[in-house]
């Protein structure tokens, strides 16, 4: 009677395999599903041509160069340019938390001197990273929300800037490169012109 018992077991997680093994399959089709249209709007987003200057440039600067952004804007600077950012939105997922614990005051200061209103603040924060550069461009100032946890900084910074961040237009003393609406500009180190220069 147990051999039996034991045959009618197997049987039953036989039946179970192919039905888990099919149930995987359509969870995984279901989510490539729901991705597909963003993936496509993404693959076929025009190249930002204005984005696209400021990497060659930062690409020609000292490869010690640390730079200062928005996390947003800081992500393909370490791809495309091959030079180091304070902190970026891809390197902030939380999936590893010593890792990610080090990583908040960065995205935090990042986004205090994306909506500075005074240089100082700005040229503080990239010291205290040793960062010489900032690039800045127009999708910082478009976008009104950021990731949570972080979205509630962004909103008290952006009530208290009333719209007049000195990244946004920087002044032409600090000004190393423009392509558009997009700036890198001297910060920290940099603002006294010694750290920034192009080899």
């Amino acid at each position: 009677m147990p051999c039996a018992a034991a045959a009618l077991a197997n049987r039953a997680r036989l039946r179970q395999g192919p039905l888990a093994a099919l149930a995987i399959v359509l969870s995984f089709a279901a989510i490539l599903w729901a991705l597909l249209p963003q993936a496509v709007a993404h693959v076929h987003r025009p190249v930002n041509r204005d984005m696209e200057n400021v990497y060659r440039y930062l690409s020609m600067t000292p490869k010690g160069t640390r730079i200062l952004a928005h996390p947003d804007v800081a992500d393909f600077i370490p791809l495309r340019a091959q030079r180091s950012v304070v902190a970026s939105t891809e390197t902030a997922l939380p999936f590893m938390r010593g890792y990610y614990r080090s990583l908040v005051p960065r995205i935090n200061d990042s986004l205090r001197a994306a909506y500075a209103t005074d240089w100082d603040s700005v040229d503080a924060i990239a010291r205290r990273y040793g960062a010489g550069i900032a690039v800045t461009g127009p999708e910082v100032w478009r976008e009104a929300h950021y990731y949570a946890p972080y979205d509630a900084l962004v909103q008290t910074l952006r009530a208290a800037g009333q719209g007049h961040f000195v990244l946004e237009h920087p002044s032409a003393d600090r000004v190393l490169y423009r392509s558009g609406d997009v700036y890198v500009v001297r910060v920290g180190a940099g603002s006294a012109g010694e750290d920034a220069q192009i080899q």
